[in-house]
Order: structure tokens, then sequence, then C-alpha cells
């Protein structure tokens, strides 16, 4: 079936096995075994077609979305498939009706070895058409086991212009289909690394000349504020650890720098999210 100038390839039954993926939907092993992850919804496909840093396998819409979308989906039918399915078919993948009838799948990159991968960023960088005034800054996240707050930091990272987000072995899949939609498709746009060894991997920052500031509870640390007016012309590692534990000994050893967020009497901690926009505000302004 062609309509307009996308030449859709029809579903019409859900146990079609070009859906297998899209089946396993939930079921992050499977997708993470086959080197794929799915992303949801309207707008989060849209950013995957804008990214240059994913190779597109196939398209799952229903007709509703294959409307909105069609402006980005005539480009892409040259190199992927497009599939079009009723949505009874789609809702019965999913489970849900957030996607608004828009998925797709796209290949899972190879991670480089971090300190190849702190190269291949600095280089791009220096590579840039027009020159970035803005110095190096990159999020860093320990042990976050939670997507949503995962999504959130590459959120905030990308709304405040952070040049790229590093995570240790322990923090959750940016890939995985709620820190996708958290981040609003940021972990699709901004440049990302699983650091190891950890917090190993933040010596090497150091020897390249990034100051890191550690986020913690102490209130023997200075202000952020404080410390932020000091930091905001360097290359600068912003690292956040999680909400029950904070950072570890061996990450905060690792800092050139420690702040803390001033909070009413009562309270003495934030979620890693909240945390990394507030930092990265401070760091920006001023």
């Amino acid at each position: 079936m062609i309509t307009g100038t996308v030449p859709w390839i029809p579903i019409t039954d859900v146990t079609d096995p070009r859906l297998a993926l899209y089946r396993g939907v939930a079921d992050p092993a499977l997708l993470t075994h086959h080197d794929a992850f799915i992303v949801e919804g309207r707008r989060i496909v849209r950013r995957l077609l804008a990214s240059t840093r994913y190779e597109l396998i196939s398209i799952l819409v229903n007709e509703a979305a294959s409307r909105a979308l069609g402006d980005v989906l005539a480009p892409a039918a040259g190199t992927v498939a497009i599939f079009l399915a009723s949505d009874e078919i789609v809702g019965r993948l999913t489970g849900h009706h957030i996607h608004r009838g828009a998925l797709a799948l796209a290949r899972r990159p190879p991670l480089l070895p971090f300190t190849e991968w702190l190269e291949t960023l600095a280089h791009g960088q220096r590579a840039g058409r027009a020159p970035d005034p803005r110095p190096t800054r990159l999020v860093a996240a320990e042990a976050l086991s939670n997507p949503d707050n995962v999504g959130g930091v590459f959120r905030n990272a990308a709304a405040f212009g952070a040049t790229a987000v590093v995570i240790d072995p322990k923090t959750s899949d940016p890939l995985y289909r709620k820190a996708i939609r958290t981040s609003m498709g940021a972990s699709l746009l901004l440049p990302w690394t699983r650091a190891t060894p950890w917090p190993g991997a933040l010596a090497a920052c150091r020897a390249r000349g990034f100051a890191i500031l550690a986020l913690t509870v102490d209130n023997a640390a200075p202000s952020l504020r404080r410390i932020a007016a000091t930091l905001r012309t360097d290359p600068l590692v912003v690292l956040v650890g999680n909400e029950g534990e904070g950072l570890s000994g061996g990450a905060l050893d690792s800092a050139t720098h420690r702040a803390r967020i001033p909070m009413a009497p009562g309270w003495d901690s934030l979620n890693a999210a909240v945390s990394t926009g507030v930092a990265l505000y401070e760091l920006t302004t001023g």
C-alpha cells in the first residue's frame, strides 16, 4: 500500500515475524541481546530520525501517526522499512497508548573504551562547524538505578547545554524505553558512554584538564553557588550520585571540588535529576 510519497508496508497480524522485537518492547534484556532499542511517541521518533548517532532499523506507525509524521517519514522510506498497522495491533504490542501510534527500532552501537571516547569527544568539539565558546561540560552519574532519574539527568544536561553524559557501570540504561521517554529524547541526541573502570575513569578526566565537581549533602562543603562562580569557564565534570547513598568514597576522592545545594531545615537532598539541573543552572548563569 502506498499513501502519498511513503511506501508503507502493511501489517495485519500482531504475530508477524517482522514485529518480533517490537513484541519485546517490555523486555530490555531481549532488545539488548539483539543490540537494539525501541523508542515510543511521535516527538521521540522525530528526534531519533534527526539524530545521526543511531542506525534506524524500522518504524511502526498507525494511520494517525503516519499522517502526523509524514514529513520525516518520507525521507527515511528509502533506507528503512516503515510498517503501517492498526491501532489494535500497535496497542497489543505495547499495552499502553502513550506512544501515540509511533514506535521505532534502532541499532545500539558498541561503546568505545572510555579514554578513546574522551578523545573522540574532544575531536568532535575541535571539528565542529563553528567554535563553541562554552567550556566542555560533562555530567557524570553514579549508581542511578531509577530510569526516570537517568532520563531526567539527560533532559537537564541537554537543556543547560552540557556537552555529554557519562554513567558508571551500575547506572540504568539511558536507552531503556522509560529513560528515553523521561529524557524527551535527549538520550538520543547527547553523546554518552558507560565509563569503566569506575571511579578510575574520573582520573582520566582529571588528566585531560577537567575539574570535577562532586555534589554532596555534607554540611561542611561550600555552597554550590560559591563554587560555581569559580568554575564557569573551566572544562568540568559535574558528578552526581543516587539519593539513597550519594556518591561513593572513591568518587568523592576523585573530585577536585565538592559543593552542597543549600536547603530548608529538615531537608538534606534532592533527587539526582533535580540536583543536576540546579548545578548546571548555577554554572551557566551569573
